[in-house]
């Protein structure tokens, strides 16, 4: 019985280190337009938004609408984002065992989910994939956020 036990946490261990490799994986291609205002599709799948870095605003300020200039922006601040986030994903997951880890790791695949769902372009054009890279680096920047204040608490149930 003890073995199944330990089995079950280690798949659910090795299911959350799946999950932090696919959050580094798992990106809308980034292709961006100039627009001061968000779409409604925008607006529908953004997540708050995050505070980004004053690099980031910078970049898309110098990039003066061209889109390829824009898309580097994004794609330089995603993978700031991402690598904050996997900090705390692996710092969460040094933590012990127990019921609240299990519940968080629960929580983070439905998240990981949730992002993929929500931050899907509607479709090929500029707009939408330029929403859903907002989305994904809002998601990643506020997920990082929310993370940082977290701890697991193993010997609550």
């Amino acid at each position: 019985m003890r073995f199944r036990k330990h089995m079950t946490l280690n798949r659910r261990r090795w299911t959350a280190l799946m999950l932090c490799m696919a959050l580094g994986a798992c990106q809308a291609p980034s292709s961006t337009a100039s627009t001061d205002t968000p779409s409604n599709e925008a607006a529908a799948i953004a997540p708050a938004q995050a505070v980004l870095r004053p690099a980031y605003s910078q970049c898309v300020q110098d990039a003066r609408g061209m889109d390829d200039q824009l898309e580097a922006c994004d794609a330089r601040e995603l993978a700031y984002q991402r690598k904050q986030m996997e900090a705390e994903v692996a710092r969460l997951m040094d933590g012990p065992d127990g019921p609240a880890k299990d519940r968080w790791m629960d929580e983070q695949a439905n998240w990981a989910e949730d992002t993929d769902t929500r931050c899907s372009p509607a479709s090929d054009h500029v707009g939408p994939m330029l929403d859903a890279q907002s989305c994904r680096i809002n998601r990643y920047a506020n997920g990082a956020v929310e993370l940082r204040s977290r701890e697991l608490a193993p010997h609550l149930q």
